[in-house]
């Protein structure tokens, strides 16, 4: 339900999911450590959604967000699945111009360990 709400363009919507007392990036951080992938997954696509161009997204994400996803990054849990939608959520924070400097370092930081992970899924045909 998330993400098809975080997925609207409606400012009115991110403007009432964003109130702190609603609390969506606390419970997103707490799901970003679940150790279902399908709940990873979906919790980046609400964090890339939130954080797409024309999104209120200046003030929303702070150090732990990063931290947490350096933390998939740097774990055995890591797929090209999970990979792709880090990606895809870490360009679109890379678009926030506060903050994209932040992100592009991690995107430069991991790419190898990216481009070694789609490498061995390819080799193996997974």
């Amino acid at each position: 339900i998330l993400v098809n709400i975080t997925s609207s363009e409606n400012k009115e919507i991110y403007e009432y999911i964003l109130r702190p007392e609603f609390g969506l990036i606390s419970y997103c951080k707490t799901m970003l450590r679940n150790s279902e992938e399908k709940v990873v997954t979906n919790t980046l696509w609400i964090l890339a959604n939130i954080s797409q161009e024309g999104a209120p997204y200046d003030e929303i994400l702070d150090t732990d967000v990063i931290d947490v996803i350096q933390e998939i990054l740097n774990s055995a849990k890591v797929t090209l699945n999970l990979l792709r939608v880090i990606a895809h959520c870490l360009s679109n924070l890379a678009k926030c111009p506060k903050r994209n400097l932040e992100f592009l370092h991690i995107l430069i930081e991991n790419s190898a360990t990216i481009l070694y992970i789609q490498d061995e899924e390819a080799q193996f045909d997974c």
